[in-house]
């Protein structure tokens, strides 16, 4: 298994080149296609990640560490939720990532703890050397009862709130009862979001840049964003209360389940 990351999308030709025994091989693949975005294979992302990572973790456990292999390690660590015993921090309540500078003091520690001497030799050092070896080879990725990966999205649970990793405090949020006539606005004028909202009762999620809190509650009403309609497509009216009402039934069987 190969993975990697492109950054312009297109077709483009595909070569690949190796030696089966001692003679050399060459295949080509025309008009492969790199679309901009897609949301088929979602765990792809993070299982580049989950490599990634172990990748970062042998450079330093070969040349030393530095600031930048660190950085690199929390950011992969905190968009894509990749537990491993350097990123036990997203489970830590005692990291608050959500704050100013929360992911760069998280840095600064794992900075620190890795700065300790490292045994060279001996069981501890055979045992850190396989560990990053399965990261860097890894078919499935890692993760924890306390964060959820959700498409493209990480979340982490704080005090009882299903947060996105890409929420700050200070940002603005826009809240919405959970099961209101807004709840349901958004849902069907935006269905791509209803995997972010089925977390539960209580989330922050950012969408489009603006952060929403899902919570039970009375809450001013909010106005649902709107972008432009592509030609072919027509986002369909807010339905009237009986079906409002019996989608809210079908959701809170679903949430509950």
């Amino acid at each position: 298994m190969l993975l990697g990351r492109y950054h312009n999308d297109g077709a483009a030709t595909v070569t690949l080149a190796g030696r089966l025994g001692d003679r050399p091989r060459h295949f080509e693949y025309e008009d492969v296609a790199f679309p901009k975005e897609s949301k088929a294979n979602d765990f792809i992302p993070r299982l580049w990640a989950t490599r990634k990572i172990g990748y970062l973790l042998t450079q330093i456990r070969l040349h030393g560490q530095n600031k930048e292999l660190v950085d690199e390690i929390v950011a992969l660590s905190l968009r894509y939720g990749i537990i491993t015993p350097y990123t036990s921090f997203l489970v830590d309540e005692r990291h608050n990532l959500f704050a100013a500078g929360g992911p760069e003091k998280a840095a600064e520690d794992l900075h620190r703890m890795m700065a300790r001497p490292a045994p060279t030799s001996g069981p501890q050092a055979v045992l850190n050397s396989q560990g990053q070896k399965e990261l860097r080879q890894a078919e499935t990725t890692v993760t924890a009862p306390e964060i959820k990966p959700v498409g493209e999205k990480t979340f982490i649970l704080r005090q009882g709130v299903w947060t996105d990793s890409a929420y700050r405090e200070g940002m603005k949020l826009i809240k919405i009862n959970f099961g209101g006539e807004d709840y349901f606005k958004l849902l069907v004028g935006y269905p791509q979001w209803g995997k972010y909202f089925a977390l539960g009762k209580q989330v922050i999620v950012v969408l489009d840049g603006v952060a929403y809190q899902v919570a039970e509650g009375s809450f001013p009403s909010v106005t649902v964003p709107t972008r432009p309609t592509p030609p072919s497509s027509i986002i369909p009216p807010v339905p009237d209360d009986n079906l409002l009402a019996r989608l809210w039934r079908w959701m809170k069987r679903l949430i509950e389940t």
